[in-house]
């Protein structure tokens, strides 16, 4: 059976935007309660309600303002560091953070924040929270973003050939060796980032590595948490307008997972960018 391809006009808008190619200056941010914990968040623009989910993790919001801010001249976006990355509070134990943690966690900012529909992005493992949240929170949402994220785990791995060697040696530690050090997580992210990113651009790759917090206990925490993660089923009863967007080159979470995905949701439209792996936001910015 063909999924309905309907996509609400908000959507449709915002994913033709162009992205511009630069950093956005790092806006003083504030801490929003949840529970015992802080989470950190800036807001920007003007206009339908967008929260955005990074992914990683053990990343923060950093590298989405280049590409998300160009959305502000028709929403306001809503970045959050999720709990324990960024500049949010680091837990005691990161065993307590989990996907389902963090799906909650949106749902309380969003009530702190006053916002009771919103549209919700969700890149990489962001897009595995923003899943989560869909299935908790349907009602909350109106609208979807999935970019360069799945439904399941288990697909199969292929490097496109513009990646590095040395890019995906890196790529092999992150997922095969413990971090012991926010400092080795950064030297190691900055050493396979060419794997997930065609051509990058130097000013802007530097840009966003200096910007980055980053977190080796979250990374290590998330890696964890995804064994039995499988969200294909109970999307299937997600009636929300979504947007999936796909790198063709993305060896993380490819083509086929995001064909799943759009199978799975019954209100979703689907793009492959051609010339992208991981973050066609930089690659194909014009056109994403």
């Amino acid at each position: 059976m063909q999924p309905n391809r309907t996509t609400a006009p908000t959507l449709c808008l915002l994913a033709m935007l162009a992205w511009p190619t630069s950093i956005a200056a790092q806006d003083e941010g504030q801490m929003v309660s949840i529970g015992d914990d802080q989470l950190y968040h800036v807001s920007t623009g003007d206009g339908v309600p967008i929260i955005a989910l990074h992914g990683g993790l053990g990343l923060d919001h950093a590298y989405l303002r280049p590409a998300l801010d160009q959305w502000g001249e028709l929403a306001e976006i809503h970045y959050i560091d999720l709990a324990g990355n960024g500049r949010s509070s680091a837990p005691e134990d990161y065993s307590e953070i989990t996907v389902q943690t963090m799906a909650e966690d949106v749902a309380e900012f969003a009530d702190a924040m006053g916002l009771e529909q919103f549209v919700l992005f969700g890149h990489s493992y962001g897009g595995f929270i923003a899943q989560e949240f869909a299935l908790r929170h349907a009602d909350r949402l109106s609208g979807l973003i999935l970019s360069n994220t799945s439904g399941r785990l288990g697909y199969d791995i292929i490097f496109p050939e513009w990646a590095p060697a040395e890019a995906q040696a890196a790529v092999g530690r992150i997922f095969s060796e413990p971090l012991e050090s926010d400092e080795a997580w950064a030297e190691t992210w900055r050493a396979a980032l060419p794997a997930y990113w065609r051509n990058p651009d130097p000013e802007l790759f530097d840009a966003i590595h200096e910007a980055t917090i980053y977190r080796a206990e979250a990374i290590t925490n998330s890696l964890g948490l995804l064994a039995d993660f499988n969200t294909l089923d109970g999307l299937t009863g997600v009636e929300v307008p979504t947007l999936i967007l796909a790198g063709r080159d993305d060896f993380v979470t490819g083509v086929p997972a995001h064909e799943d995905l759009h199978e799975a949701l019954p209100m979703s439209e689907f793009q492959v960018f051609e010339e992208s792996g991981h973050y066609p936001f930089f690659t194909e910015g014009n056109a994403y």
